[in-house]
């Protein structure tokens, strides 16, 4: 894979071979960088590395001394290392004022501000534990993305939006219940770990979401025109693109991608019978 792009259209290369590899081999900084740059293209794009590899460096010394002052290079001396970089050192914390400011899903934004989500703060975090070699993941929790550090056998689950707080099962389940409601049950679904192309793929979800609650179609296209390129083979990305362009009237092009969200054979019988639905609807708006 191409890494060092800089320029929004080497940015959207990197993204195309991303979405030719394996899920856990993308660099998911530099995908969070190359969607961020598209937004943010007049950026010296290599600032942001040299500081991301000043944390790396940092998080190394860290938890060398972390390790030899607990005589442990367990999970939980790396999470204390990394929190004492990413928070107690760059002062990254979460924004709980201005929670939905798209600049939070922006790792640009997020980087200068200092402040993001779950989810920005988690790919910060996820790319320096990764670029030590550790074993960090994501989870797709529910409403708040986490991530999961392992080592033999043990296993931490990280809340980078609360301080870098380890999380238990009581916690999850209250976590949970904060998501979805009093009657939600945490099952081991709502903590599996996802690969880094899930990650950018929730990121960007978090985007599209936001600005089809301001009406804004034509950035949600545009935002998920981003996602296939890391995730080609998605038809689910087909179904958006459908309702997005349904609303800003291109309805052949609509049609063109309801129908190949259709072709795919792992829909169940209720997806395919309201996509089924949406397209006799769109068809019969042509007429």
């Amino acid at each position: 894979m191409c890494k060092k792009f800089m320029t929004v259209v080497e940015a959207e290369y990197f993204l195309a071979d991303a979405g030719r590899v394996n899920g856990f081999d993308i660099d998911v900084f530099e995908g969070a960088l190359a969607f961020a740059f598209s937004e943010c293209y007049d950026v010296d794009i290599q600032k942001y590395r040299d500081i991301f590899d000043m944390m790396i460096s940092d998080l190394d010394h860290c938890f060398q001394n972390v390790a030899a002052a607990n005589n442990s290079d367990d999970p939980y001396a790396m999470v204390q290392a990394l929190k004492q970089v990413l928070i107690g050192g760059c002062g990254y914390h979460g924004d709980e004022d201005t929670y939905n400011d798209l600049k939070n899903m922006n790792i640009i934004h997020v980087m200068d501000r200092r402040m993001g989500i779950p989810i920005t703060l988690s790919i910060l975090a996820i790319g320096l534990c990764q670029a030590q070699g550790w074993n960090a993941q994501g989870i797709n929790f529910p409403g708040h993305f986490l991530m999961c550090l392992e080592k033999d056998g043990e296993r931490f689950i990280v809340d980078l939006y609360d301080n870098c707080k380890i999380l238990e099962a009581k916690d999850l389940r209250l976590l949970l219940k904060k998501m979805l409601g009093d009657e939600a049950e945490l099952s081991a679904t709502h903590y599996e770990t996802c690969d880094n192309r899930e990650t950018l793929l929730r990121l960007q979800n978090n985007i599209k979401y936001r600005l089809i609650d301001v009406q804004d179609y034509q950035g949600a296209l545009k935002i998920v025109m981003q996602m296939c390129l890391i995730a080609p083979t998605d038809v689910r990305l087909n179904l958006d693109k459908a309702v997005l362009f349904s609303r800003i009237g291109q309805t052949k092009a609509a049609i063109e991608n309801i129908e190949i969200y259709l072709s795919s054979n792992d829909l169940d019988n209720g997806d395919r019978v309201e996509a089924e639905d949406f397209l006799y609807q769109l068809k019969s708006s042509l007429h």
